[in-house]
């Protein structure tokens, strides 16, 4: 970063000439400092900058496990700014949030991962016949492409609670695009960031043989994410370790429409099929 700003004519490890910011004395530039001021002020309040809809998959990229996200939206930032170009987040920030996904189901969404494929989105940013389809195939991703239902389930039994967060997260906007990412319930703020991941069919087993189910097979189907869902920290407590027929009187009372619509399954027991089915 130091030398970006500060050393001009510099060559990379491939001696090829870098058109560092230094080479345009950028860093002695009004416009350069306004901007910097702009870009703060807007990530002290970004929802103020976006529309609803892109308030929801900014709301999503809130959940990631790192940062740098956040350069491709500075970026959008930067293009909107300068070019007018409105309604840039409604088309950029859906893509970003769908190579997130593509990144922690491949194991490549950490920051090494990523890099160089966000960097290269945000040349593409500023190329305006690129925006429709910034990211392309990396060595880190070749295929930007759906992965096996296997796949998934194999990464979702693995995965780390924030990881699964934001595949949740995705979940919710995919579920219903009604679905409210910020609310405020008994003098408090919710939100995807605030939310627990509750297990349908519970983490404990009861020493019991449920409907069909033993041990081992359960523990097989438990982490699996069509067994996980969203609900409100003190309603997760409530339900506790109870079964499905019980904690469906405890989802009625959330704010996240698929535990809404749950409640009001017919159904008294959750099974192996039921998971499979919200794995797919």
């Amino acid at each position: 970063m130091l030398e970006f700003w500060t050393k001009k004519d510099k060559e990379n490890s491939k001696n090829k000439r870098v058109n560092f910011a230094a080479n345009e004395d950028l860093l002695n530039k009004e416009e350069t400092f306004e901007f910097i001021k702009q870009l703060g002020e807007f990530w002290c309040n970004p929802y103020n900058y976006l529309n609803p809809e892109a308030k929801k998959y900014f709301a999503i990229l809130n959940t990631y496990q790192n940062r740098l996200w956040q350069m491709v939206v500075s970026v959008c930032f930067y293009k909107d700014k300068n070019d007018e170009n409105k309604g840039i987040f409604d088309k950029i920030l859906p893509q970003l949030v769908a190579y997130n996904a593509l990144g922690l189901i491949y194991g490549k969404g950490g920051s090494s991962g990523l890099f160089w494929s966000l960097m290269k989105a945000n040349v593409n940013i500023i190329k305006e016949n690129k925006i429709k389809n910034i990211f392309e195939s990396s060595i880190n991703l070749p295929d930007l492409k759906m992965p096996s239902l296997e796949n998934f389930i194999d990464f979702s039994k693995k995965a780390r609670p924030q990881q699964i967060r934001y595949i949740l997260s995705l979940y919710a906007i995919l579920y219903n695009e009604n679905q409210v990412m910020q609310w405020n319930k008994d003098n408090k703020n919710y939100s995807l960031v605030k939310a627990e991941i509750e297990h349908i069919f519970p983490r404990n087993w009861q020493n019991t043989n449920y409907n069909g189910w033993d041990e081992k097979e359960a523990q097989e189907y438990l982490e699996q994410v069509g067994n996980k869902m969203f609900l409100e920290k003190k309603l997760n407590i409530q339900a506790g370790n109870g079964y499905f027929n019980k904690k469906k009187e405890i989802y009625q009372s959330s704010y996240f429409i698929e535990a809404q619509d749950l409640a009001t399954s017919p159904q008294e027991d959750w099974l192996k099929g039921d998971i499979e089915n919200r794995n797919k």
